[in-house]
């Protein structure tokens, strides 16, 4: 497979289920997280993923997962997904359009999960921060 982003093989596990290699993966996820900071795309996901419990968000990376999973599926191979029209009956236009779609989906998809994961490092990082300063405090 390779990487959506730069077009480099990928091979690791993570990194062929987000479609995105780990050093794009780790831009991608710095540039998606400041935007929704200052209140850009996605800024309403990332309030939303604040106020979720881990286990919440645990599962809605999970989600994010499978659906760029499925949709990448419907790229390599859409037939099965059709219901009203047969992939060899669309027009040239209905399909590039569907996968132009599908590839807007995954890119929704891998954003959205990346943002997630660093809600869930952010509260990670500051339960460390929060124990060294209270051992700190303890000397």
């Amino acid at each position: 497979m390779k990487c959506q982003i730069c077009g480099r093989s990928i091979t690791n596990p993570d990194s062929v289920r987000f479609g995105i290699g780990p050093k794009c993966r780790v831009k991608l996820q710095e540039t998606v997280l400041l935007t929704a900071k200052t209140g850009g795309k996605h800024s309403g996901y990332l309030r939303q993923f604040e106020a979720m419990s881990d286990t919440s968000l645990a599962r809605s990376i999970r989600s994010y997962l499978r659906e760029i999973q499925i949709h990448q599926e419907k790229l390599q191979n859409p037939e099965p997904f059709l219901k009203r029209q047969s992939w060899s009956q669309m027009s040239n236009l209905q399909r590039s359009g569907l996968i132009r779609h599908w590839e807007k989906e995954i890119r929704k998809f891998q954003e959205l999960a990346l943002l997630a994961i660093a809600e869930l490092q952010r509260r990670k990082l500051s339960h460390v921060d929060r124990a060294n300063h209270s051992s700190r405090m303890d000397s």
